[in-house]
């Protein structure tokens, strides 16, 4: 993990057990072995322009895949991960992988996306967004647009749908449940 974050409690194949940190990496205890591991984390990343990502201010933030905020396997394939993101209201978060669930109450906004084994790992996204959806067959396209820029949205989301046609008709279907433009 990027210095900074630290685990707050572990569970292997549902049973809790303490991680051992070595200068920012997280380690089973010797003799522990499991098919699955939930590690939940917190602290402060970056949050200064320059500071090298990943990047969190009260504009929004960029947590890029790599940069030590999502843990890593040593010379493993990644996933399957499943990222439960959280962030206060008016603010959305929203990562790489499928959308599996998303709400808003009690001031905050929560959504919970999976990556499959062997996808590149998730980046994640925060921003006061407004989100749009619209469906192109069994795709859901959604834009986060901050709400000077919602009013973009149809225009994104016409478009999108009109390239995940042309596309589909020269090189097949869409692979993915989902396809998102996220503003910046």
């Amino acid at each position: 993990l990027t210095p900074g974050l630290a685990v707050q409690e572990a569970r292997l194949d549902g049973r809790p057990v303490a991680l051992v940190a070595e200068g920012g990496v997280w380690r089973l205890p010797p003799g522990a072995s499991g098919r699955a591991l939930e590690a939940r984390y917190g602290g402060k990343v970056a949050t200064e322009p320059g500071a090298g990502p990943p990047l969190l201010g009260p504009e929004g933030g960029f947590l890029p895949a790599g940069t030590g905020w999502l843990p890593e396997r040593e010379g493993a394939v990644p996933g399957p991960i499943e990222l439960t993101l959280d962030a206060p209201e008016p603010y959305a978060a929203v990562a790489t992988g499928r959308l599996v669930e998303e709400r808003r109450e009690g001031g905050r906004y929560r959504a919970t996306f999976a990556v499959e084994a062997g996808e590149e790992p998730p980046s994640a996204f925060v921003g006061a967004w407004r989100i749009d959806e619209r469906r192109a067959g069994p795709v859901a396209l959604r834009t986060y647009f901050p709400p000077e820029q919602a009013g973009l949205s149809g225009l994104y989301l016409d478009n999108a749908a009109r390239y995940l046609d042309m596309l589909e008709a020269r090189i097949g279907p869409y692979p993915y449940p989902g396809f998102a433009v996220v503003a910046g």
